[in-house]
């Protein structure tokens, strides 16, 4: 519904642009030389006419572009919970969960379920494998009357559907009704059209599923179906009486997915890689990474973020450009300049480097590679004292011969 009230508030955008325009590149019809009282009162009352519709399309406009906000906005405001047994199928409130929608109007049951009569609510299908040929609305027998039954097969089943929905299909067979080493949740089918038949032929794996165990052409226990692994990807579709199953493929090099996958773009490119529109994972440049795991095939993404022990300037839309630490020295990830690389223990900054104390003295603690320290010595009673200080202790004691 969104949608529509978006392409409608278009439409009334480009119709207003286009009778300015219009408005605009009409020429003058020419003055007259001496105009008349009642001529120059006539074309004042033409001037005030033609602002006023201007004003009226302005108006009219603001308020369509007013609903079209508003209306972003009211479905997680707004949304109702649909009826158990249905679904919000278009997803009217734009909040991806199939459980709530708009109204009651917009929530359809759900396969294998149809309408109840004179209620706001949705029952099985009275025969196995069946469902409704068409979707009807949970509120669709309170406005219209009429019975809906199921006159069509459910995916997974095979069996002849009715002409409409005014009968119950017979009973369907499940696929796994003949191909017994199956696993139904694993299978699907081509679903009939009205008044059409389909066949074990017709039964099929799921996306995300593929065949084990394939059809060895003569025993229909032979199938034996699962789900796709982790770290590759199936689309599924393949004949459970088919003798191979090409539809598994593996992820490309640096990437994962989990088990179940139907597509490249299921799996992630791992840490330390970006995606390229070649479907592959390409390295970060050194001293970047990214926090999110991009889907392979995605273009334009980016290295964006500064690693631990360097400093640079955030990607936003490139990868990022970083600057190794200075040698014993370390940095918090997201470091932007020089001064947030720290010396380590033992080591003082000189010249924005870090220098190693000199034998018997030590430094603890980290300070900026752009600070200030010295390293310390220890004196007898374990406390330390800086290195100068020492020395002239030092040449203070006389030498023992």
């Amino acid at each position: 519904m969104l949608s529509i009230v978006r392409s409608f508030a278009r439409k009334v955008g480009y119709a207003l642009r286009d009778r300015q325009i219009a408005t605009r590149a009409s020429p003058c019809a020419g003055r007259p030389s001496v105009t008349s009282r009642a001529q120059t009162h006539t074309m004042k009352t033409d001037q005030v006419s033609r602002r006023s519709a201007s004003y009226r399309r302005r108006l009219f406009a603001a308020g369509v572009l007013s609903a079209v906000v508003a209306l972003s906005y009211v479905g997680s405001a707004f949304a109702v919970d649909c009826p158990a047994n249905s679904i919000d199928m278009v997803n009217t409130d734009d909040d991806g969960d199939e459980a709530t929608a708009l109204s009651l109007e917009l929530c359809y049951c759900a396969i294998g379920y149809m309408p109840v009569e004179n209620d706001v609510a949705c029952a099985p299908c009275a025969n196995s494998g069946t469902m409704t040929l068409y979707g009807y609305g949970v509120t669709l027998l309170t406005d219209v009357g009429g019975f809906r039954l199921c006159g069509g097969i459910a995916p997974g089943y095979f069996g002849t559907a009715k002409a409409d929905d005014t009968t119950d299909a017979d009973p369907a067979l499940s696929c796994t009704d003949v191909y017994t080493s199956a696993t139904q949740d694993h299978v699907t089918s081509t679903t009939p059209a009205a008044s059409e038949t389909t066949t074990p032929n017709d039964c099929k794996t799921k996306p995300g599923y593929y065949l084990e165990t394939v059809y060895d052409g003569s025993n229909d226990d032979s199938t034996v179906t699962a789900k796709v692994t982790a770290n590759s990807y199936g689309a599924g579709g393949v004949a459970l009486s088919a003798t191979t199953d090409n539809s598994v493929n593996a992820c490309p090099d640096h990437s994962y997915s989990e088990a179940g996958s139907v597509a490249i773009g299921d799996c992630k490119c791992g840490a330390g890689y970006k995606a390229t529109a070649a479907n592959t994972c390409e390295t970060c440049p050194p001293g970047t990474s990214r926090t999110t795991a991009p889907s392979v095939g995605t273009s334009a993404t980016f290295c964006e973020e500064i690693l631990a022990g360097y400093y640079g300037v955030y990607g936003n839309g490139a990868d990022a450009s970083p600057t190794a630490c200075p040698e014993n020295s370390d940095s918090a990830a997201g470091s932007t300049e020089l001064a947030d690389c720290e010396c380590a223990a033992n080591f003082y900054p000189s010249n924005n480097a870090c220098v190693a104390c000199a034998t018997g003295t030590t430094r603890e603690g980290t300070v900026s590679v752009t600070g200030t320290a010295t390293c310390s010595t220890a004196d007898s009673a374990g406390a330390t004292a800086p290195i100068a200080v020492a020395l002239a202790a030092a040449a203070a004691v006389p030498l023992l011969l």
